[in-house]
């Protein structure tokens, strides 16, 4: 995944996705491999140190996830889980819009 296609994934600004890929890379959690100056379209990796963390991050989300859901159906999940979707989507919508309908 290059940092465009991570900026756009996560609605994130070009700025500030380049602070924070900074950040990881300095850390040592991925590497840009690239030979130009420009690295916003250059494939970035997760190293060794990037991959255990991020499955221990999956872990405690799936913990808390499950925790959370407990006692409640599989289809009331699913109805939920189809709600926040379009709720997602008109706010995407409002948000292309730039003003909210009355």
């Amino acid at each position: 995944m290059t940092a465009k296609e991570l900026c756009d994934a996560c609605c994130e600004d070009k700025g500030a996705m380049s602070r924070s890929i900074d950040f990881l890379e300095k850390n040592g959690f991925l590497s840009c491999k690239t030979v130009s100056a420009k690295r916003y379209n250059s494939p970035l990796i997760l190293t060794e140190k990037g991959i255990v963390t991020a499955k221990g991050i999956s872990e405690k989300v799936d913990t808390v996830l499950k925790s959370s859901s407990s006692g409640i159906t599989e289809n009331d999940l699913a109805v939920m889980y189809n709600a926040l979707a379009k709720v997602e989507e008109n706010l995407r919508s409002i948000c292309g819009k730039g003003k909210v309908n009355d």
